[in-house]
């Protein structure tokens, strides 16, 4: 039921619109004095309960378009100039009378201080119906609530002046006539109620804090996100890198950047320690994304009287063999050996384990971790290893569909969490055919399709592990396999790639969850976009709340959206097929060209490669060529399909 303000005191029913509404015919509202023109505009106040308020300015005609431009350049004050007014101004002067246009207000139900400043943005990111989002508050600024039972009854142009006032973001929406923007307007009402969901502010001001990041990553595409989002909540990230790393030239408002020798010695910790004592502001918080800086990284947390987690905790979780250790699992054995005699001395506890898996006791990217099926294979390969004075971890391969599980925790409890599906990897079972043999990820899916209880073995088997290390707060990036699953990865004749399904004989062992490793940190660059798309919870900003103890803000942004139905997400990555010189950067514009419907679903890519670089043998270290992302609300089928066919028609060459 809704209440009617338009001078009468009937009720009315609006069927599509589950948000607080204001529709009106703009040009004759404001060219009629009269207070009787008032009944020309239409409030609509929904009992549905929502964080947001929406509102409507329909511009039927030319003039309105003028009018509105007119009072937005004559009576609203810019509240800050780095806001998206402008770009709103610009693009309302482009619009003409030959097509039906409307722009809608989003406001915040409640008074205060946003969450991020571009939560409308970036929680409707990768709709293509809706281009055009504008941000039209700076990040510190305490917004009122939308749509005040004062401003009924005012003269709509100073409604019209109030809203613009307390609106946090515009959507202009165009449609080729009435009828197409009413449709438009539709979806987006419904796309608002199911991505909008989340409180919009915060009654206390948390903002302002300075964060020291050890590490500034491999690239700007992939810490850009990270910046955005920081000057987005008021944050400030003083990253310490290595005098030559790309940040040392390259500039942004959020974040400062620290020059300091990164050597893995023993002097680290205090050098780090003396970097932040000199920078000149309090910082409130440190973390990295990196996990060779893991455990340095608490330690300086330690050194500067700021909140971590057990330096010791951390170490367990870099170090494989002392994970394994910790947690073993019944009927799998591990050890750790740096020499073949070593490994003599183990030989004993293999029978009848083979296959084995071996891997070096710290590291990332599955760099040497190979699959072996034979004792005198594995003696090669330890002696190889024996050579670079390092030291591996040796255990049974344990079969069964792999995830990838991430959690945000707060205050020991998980607030939100995400299970995809890996497709197997090229040195397994089952793995896509036609690419070298390695343990490098191919296909991440969202979201899984393990039955709910062994989703729920997941998450419980998450939650002990996290617990038994003694977290309390952070973002954890888990990976591991179910054994004993009711579902599989198959391999057919008539396709190059695995499909993942029920086994037609279940299983007879009881299923039961374990993981490979764990690491205290958000997930990787290449799965970002996904889960973004996903689910609308940035796992790097919540990591970089948590490090400032902003739990609130923390909490809210880890709300996903609602009622996700046949949304799917896949994370595809090309592999290096073999060594050469590289040719091919700029292969997703011409997929574009040719395939631009195709090209609708793909919300993210990242080619690794330019052309003239060389290209090492991927026998020696795999690596990807590319990867996307593709996203689609018509299912998982449809998803893979696209990827397929993405693959089958990209072009590259390495010669």
């Amino acid at each position: 039921m809704a209440r009617n303000y338009d001078g009468n005191t009937e009720l009315t029913s609006r069927g599509y619109h589950s948000t607080p509404t204001i529709s009106c015919s703009l040009l004759e509202t404001m060219t009629n004095s009269s207070p009787a023109a008032n009944y020309l505009f239409h409030v609509v106040i929904n009992d549905i309960e929502q964080h947001f308020v929406k509102v409507e300015l329909h511009l039927q005609h030319l003039p309105d378009v003028q009018a509105l431009l007119s009072l937005l350049q004559n009576d609203i004050s810019h509240p800050h100039a780095a806001t998206d007014m402008q770009a709103l101004e610009q693009h309302l002067s482009t619009l003409s009378g030959s097509r039906s246009a409307a722009v809608v207000l989003i406001g915040s139900k409640s008074e205060g201080w946003l969450t991020r400043a571009d939560i409308t943005t970036y929680r409707l990111q990768n709709i293509p119906e809706f281009p055009s989002i504008y941000d039209l508050k700076p990040p510190s600024t305490n917004v009122t609530s939308m749509l005040k039972p004062s401003q009924i009854g005012q003269v709509y142009k100073d409604i019209v002046k109030d809203l613009f006032s307390s609106a946090i973001s515009a959507i202009v929406v165009e449609g080729s006539d009435p009828k197409d923007l009413q449709s438009l307007l539709n979806q987006l009402s419904e796309k608002l109620s199911r991505n909008l969901n989340i409180p919009l502010t915060v009654p206390q001001h948390t903002f302002n804090k300075v964060i020291g990041v050890v590490g500034g990553g491999y690239s700007p595409a992939f810490r850009i996100d990270m910046f955005k989002a920081a000057a987005a909540a008021r944050l400030h990230l003083v990253i310490m890198d290595d005098p030559t790393h790309w940040l040392n030239s390259w500039k942004h408002p959020a974040v400062s950047f620290v020059p300091i020798d990164l050597a893995l010695d023993d002097g680290l910790c205090d050098r780090l320690i003396a970097a932040c004592q000199s920078y000149g502001q309090e910082i409130h918080g440190v973390t990295t994304f990196s996990d060779y800086y893991r455990t340095v990284t608490a330690s300086l947390a330690v050194g500067l009287g700021l909140q971590t987690d057990s330096p010791d905790a951390l170490d367990i979780c870099v170090r494989k063999d002392k994970f394994r250790r910790l947690f073993p699992i019944e009927n799998y054995k591990s050890f750790c050996c740096s020499s073949v005699e070593d490994l003599e001395r183990h030989t004993h506890e293999l029978a009848g384990s083979f296959p084995v898996i071996i891997k070096p006791r710290s590291g990332g990217n599955s760099a040497g971790v190979h699959k072996i099926d034979s004792l005198g294979e594995l003696m090669l390969l330890v002696k190889a290893q024996s050579r670079l004075s390092s030291e591996i971890l040796v255990e049974k391969y344990i079969d069964g569909p792999e995830f990838d599980i991430n959690i945000v925790l707060i205050d020991g409890s998980i607030v939100f969490h995400d299970i995809n599906d890996a497709s197997p990897c090229s040195a397994e079972r089952n793995g896509r055919i036609n690419q070298p043999a390695s343990f490098i990820e191919d296909k991440m899916i969202w979201p899984s399709m393990l039955p709910l209880s062994e989703q729920l073995l997941v998450k419980r088997k998450a939650q002990e592990t996290a617990t038994k290390l003694g977290f309390t707060d952070g973002i954890f990036h888990m990976e591991g396999r179910v054994i004993g699953s009711s579902m599989a990865w198959s391999l057919s004749t008539s396709r190059q790639t695995p499909k993942f399904e029920s086994i037609d004989n279940q299983p007879k062992e009881t299923p039961q969850a374990m993981l490979i490793e764990i690491n205290p940190r958000s997930p990787g660059y290449s799965t970002q976009a996904a889960y973004s798309a996903m689910y609308g919870v940035d796992y790097v900003l919540i990591q970089l709340l948590l490090c400032a103890d902003d739990k609130e803000r923390a909490r809210i942004l880890s709300i996903p959206f609602a009622n996700p139905n046949d949304t799917c997400v896949i994370t595809q990555c090309i592999h290096t097929p073999r060594a050469g010189i590289f040719y091919g950067e700029n292969m997703f514009d011409v997929l574009q060209q040719q395939f631009p419907l195709m090209m609708t679903c793909v919300i993210s890519t990242y080619t690794f490669f330019r052309d003239g670089d060389v290209v090492n043998d991927p026998k020696d270290r795999p690596s990807w060529v590319a990867l996307f992302v593709v996203k689609t609300d018509n299912g998982r089928e449809e998803a893979v399909k696209i990827c397929e066919e993405i693959i089958a028609n990209i072009k590259y060459e390495i010669c």
